[in-house]
């Protein structure tokens, strides 16, 4: 399970065509992963969400998932890599109505109460001998119960909410916390930078150079391993297993030349691109095609944020 984790948040852009022994080489020399510590107790905090809405979730600003419409009713998402540090954390989202079962067409606006059925939970647990212990809840919130929030409910289009938790972590990240602040006022400008990064990203990617993506990710790399309890040893092995993986398939990288705008994150300190068709709307641009048995194409979206580091004048990959 924790392997599938750090899969999801790292190792997804990871490309073959080098050998293990170049992963080794670079992983060795690596100051980011010298850092690496384990703890007697390491927290992991997960978001649980029930509900059929369309939503858009965020932890200290920082995008957690993007489900327009749901892929099910109830779903997961570890938030350690949102967490920076212990204390008040904040979690907002947004809501949106759902879908006409018959046409696939988005309602304008919400349904009667009584129809509500968006809850969300953040709740902490930890890992313990290579197991999780049973879980305890931080925070509730149901929609239903939230009076000032379902009032007129059959008149709004959208819900916006913003709550706060407390969290407990050993690590310490620096993130994006020290990062330039961008100005939406820059958007044209910043839109450019921010593109011609995805488009060098995305052509090794086309071109499978996994050294070069690990060589431009080692804080990313450091941050989420660390906020996992990966050590280094961990990280290379898992390297290799995505490789092995990887090396038995075929993939394209969708086009990023239309229909994508700029999003700002982390109060403004962290930049991204995201698709604005109706098929894909708030997605990663990163998209990674992939056929499967059925001949029919299956999305990968790669997260790929960027920030300006303290002292620096160019765009790095943070998350």
């Amino acid at each position: 399970m924790r392997y599938l984790l750090i899969f999801c948040f790292l190792y997804g852009v990871l490309s073959y065509g080098q050998t293990t022994t170049d992963l080794f080489d670079i992983l060795e020399g690596d100051p980011y992963l010298k850092k690496l510590q384990k703890y007697d107790y390491e927290p992991q905090y997960q978001i649980e969400i029930e509900s059929y809405y369309d939503y858009v979730i965020k932890v200290n600003d920082m995008p957690v998932t993007n489900q327009r419409p749901p892929l099910g009713q109830t779903l997961f998402y570890p938030i350690n890599t949102n967490i920076l540090e212990s204390g008040i954390q904040t979690l907002s989202f947004d809501i949106y109505p759902r879908y006409i079962e018959a046409t696939g067409e988005q309602k304008e606006f919400f349904e009667n109460p009584e129809r509500i059925d968006f809850k969300i939970v953040v709740y902490q647990t930890a890992w313990i001998n290579g197991f999780l212990e049973p879980k305890k809840n931080v925070l509730v919130y149901t929609l239903s119960e939230d009076s000032e929030m379902i009032k007129n409910i059959t008149q709004k289009t959208h819900i916006h909410k913003e709550l706060t938790f407390n969290a407990t972590v050993p690590y310490k990240l620096k993130g994006w916390s020290e990062s330039k602040v961008f100005n939406p006022k820059d958007s044209v400008e910043l839109e450019k930078k921010v593109h011609n990064f995805y488009l060098k990203y995305r052509q090794l990617m086309e071109d499978r150079k996994g050294i070069e993506i690990i060589k431009i990710s080692p804080n990313q790399i450091y941050e989420t391993a660390q906020s996992f309890y990966f050590t280094r040893d961990q990280v290379l092995n898992i390297h290799k297993e995505f490789l092995e993986q990887l090396s038995k398939q075929t993939f394209v990288m969708a086009p990023i030349d239309k229909d994508y705008k700029l999003i700002f994150y982390g109060n403004n300190r962290v930049l991204g691109l995201v698709f604005t068709d109706e098929q894909e709307k708030g997605e990663s641009c990163m998209n990674k095609l992939k056929m499967d048995k059925n001949g029919e194409w299956t999305y990968n979206y790669i997260t790929v944020l960027l920030h300006q580091p303290k002292g620096s004048n160019k765009l790095e990959r943070i998350r």
